[in-house]
């Protein structure tokens, strides 16, 4: 009887292990295989570019631009994030810093905030900045002015009905506001738009001769008010959105591929004796990268096995590829450069 019931406990264990992602484990199956970036193949270069290389564009002016993390010298930390001007070889002929990725147009303007917190152009990568103003419509403002004169003197004053009503009556008062909050949108923000972008958290819109930051857009505090009037956001989505330089890598490219996998341990998202958490898979991915005939194999380990964490973007009409991989065995995801030796 006692035998009985080990045998149901443990089958139970297993089932809730199994329904919880537990994953069978297995020793590593090619503990020969070079671990990357370290690979098998002599005629094949692979080196670190000592960056994260994020999306690179191509402006109309044939410029490379894009998005870079730059690693310290001991490869521990990022030591600065700028947006770069490339040659063809990827190599950074210029740079600015910035907080984070950032919108960068056809023309090769792009944008950042400054010390002080104040929205910056930049032309080109070697102008001078242009200061952006907020736009003059101040949506927020407008409607809360517009609630504290109907408060005193509208329709529905306050003073005019019992406190019992006040619910009914900021509702009221609510929609009356937003909807000529976004009279004076229509009015004072559309005209003469000629597209926007989103970035940085807020939208930019562009007219003929100025541009100007917004993100203090009129909001209802209740669904009601908005009835089935389009909200401003909608309104601003109908325009053009401002043309971005085109992606100079369009996707991946398949000349790297998992060959094999093996789980050699299950880590835990959490839980305790009794309430088992969630787990994800941890061991080696088994990779081939092949170069115009020439194949070089290795491994990497970390976390999640069968999602891929190395990837590989072709350079358009080169044999130069750029190796990208997730940082959950680094401790921040590096961009590694694989070329065939002269």
């Amino acid at each position: 009887m006692k035998n009985l019931i080990k045998i149901i406990i443990i089958s139970l264990v297993i089932v809730q292990l199994t329904s919880c992602g537990y994953t069978r484990t297995e020793d590593d199956k090619f503990p020969e295989m070079a671990a990357f970036p370290d690979h098998s193949n002599d005629m094949i270069s692979i080196k670190s570019a000592g960056m994260r290389i994020d999306t690179i564009y191509t402006t109309s002016k044939n410029e490379l631009m894009g998005y870079v993390e730059i690693l310290d010298a001991d490869g521990d930390s990022y030591s600065k994030k700028v947006i770069a001007k490339f040659d063809k070889n990827l190599n950074i002929m210029d740079s600015v810093s910035v907080s984070r990725n950032t919108f960068i147009n056809k023309n090769g303007q792009f944008y950042r905030y400054n010390r002080e917190g104040e929205l910056e152009r930049f032309d080109n990568i070697s102008a001078t900045p242009v200061l952006i103003p907020e736009h003059p419509f101040n949506g927020v403002k407008f409607k809360e002015d517009l609630e504290k004169e109907l408060a005193k003197n509208g329709p529905f004053a306050t003073h005019k009905f019992p406190d019992s009503l006040s619910y009914e009556i900021a509702m009221k008062n609510d929609s009356i506001s937003y909807h000529r909050a976004v009279d004076a949108f229509e009015k004072q923000v559309l005209p003469g738009l000629l597209c926007f972008k989103y970035t940085l958290g807020i939208t930019i819109l562009t007219y003929a001769n100025q541009e100007y930051r917004i993100n203090n857009l009129p909001r209802a505090l209740w669904d009601s008010a908005y009835g089935d009037r389009k909200t401003c956001n909608t309104m601003l989505s109908e325009y053009l959105e401002c043309d971005r330089a085109k992606k100079y890598i369009t996707h991946y490219k398949d000349h790297i591929k998992i060959t094999d996998q093996a789980v050699t341990g299950n880590g835990s998202s959490g839980g305790n004796h009794f309430v088992f958490g969630s787990f994800y898979t941890k061991g080696f991915e088994y990779y081939e990268l092949e170069i115009e005939g020439e194949v070089t194999t290795f491994k990497n380990y970390g976390n999640v096995v069968g999602s891929h964490r190395v990837t590989s973007r072709n350079l358009p009409g080169t044999n130069v590829y750029l190796i990208d991989v997730k940082g959950d065995m680094y401790d921040h995801p590096v961009t590694y450069i694989a070329t065939l030796k002269e």
